[in-house]
C-alpha cells in the first residue's frame, strides 16, 4: 500500500462501524499509521536503510500491543484532565486492531514480505495475491483508496460525524 494515510483510514473505517467515540477512533487511526514510522529513513534520503528496516522492525503485531498501551495511556491522561470518559482497555484494543489491519493490508497488497513475529523469530508473510504486474498492484491500491473515499463519503452523508472531526480536539 503506497499511501500511509490509507492505512489509517482503513483502520478508522473498521472501528467506525462499532464506535463513534472520537478518542477511540483517533486511536484506531493512529494504530493504522504507526507501523510506517519505520519509514523515517526515506525522509532522510537513505533508501538503503529504508529497504533494510521497513516491514521488518515495526510491522509485527507485538508492537501494536506495546504502542497501544503507550498511546492509550496518553489518551487516558488527556481525557482524565479534560474530564472526558475514556475506556483505557478499549483504546489499547482498537489501536492494536488498527496496527494489525495495517500489516494485513500490506501482506495482501504488497510484494514486500513482513517479518510477522519479529523480534521472536522469522516468519515472513506477504505477496499473498502474488501480483507481479506493478500496474495491477497499483490498480488494486487505487481501488482500495477509492473504496475508502466512498466509505468516508457514506459516513459523512449518513450522520455528519466523520473522519475529519477526529482532528477537532475540543
Amino acid at each position: 500500500m503506497p499511501f500511509t494515510i490509507i492505512h489509517g483510514i482503513i483502520s478508522y473505517l473498521a472501528v467506525r462501524y462499532f464506535s463513534k467515540d472520537k478518542n477511540i477512533l483517533r486511536l484506531a487511526f493512529l494504530g493504522g499509521l504507526a507501523p510506517d514510522i519505520d519509514g523515517y529513513p526515506l525522509l532522510l534520503g537513505d533508501f538503503d536503510l529504508y529497504r533494510k528496516i521497513h516491514h521488518e522492525w515495526l510491522h509485527p503485531p507485538i508492537y501494536g500491543l506495546l504502542f497501544g498501551i503507550f498511546f492509550s495511556a496518553i489518551f487516558y491522561l488527556y481525557c482524565k484532565k479534560k474530564n472526558i470518559k475514556f475506556n483505557y482497555f478499549a483504546g489499547i484494543f482498537v489501536f492494536f486492531i488498527g496496527y494489525l489491519l495495517h500489516s494485513v493490508v500490506d501482506i495482501i497488497t504488497s510484494d514486500w514480505a513482513i517479518n510477522f513475529i519479529y523480534p521472536f523469530g522469522n516468519m515472513y508473510l506477504g505477496d499473498i495475491l502474488n501480483i507481479k504486474n506493478y500496474f495491477l498492484m497499483n490498480a488494486l491500491d487505487l481501488f482500495i483508496v477509492f473504496l475508502a473515499i466512498i466509505c468516508l463519503a457514506y459516513f459523512y452523508t449518513k450522520d455528519k460525524n466523520v473522519f475529519f472531526e477526529l482532528f477537532n480536539f475540543k
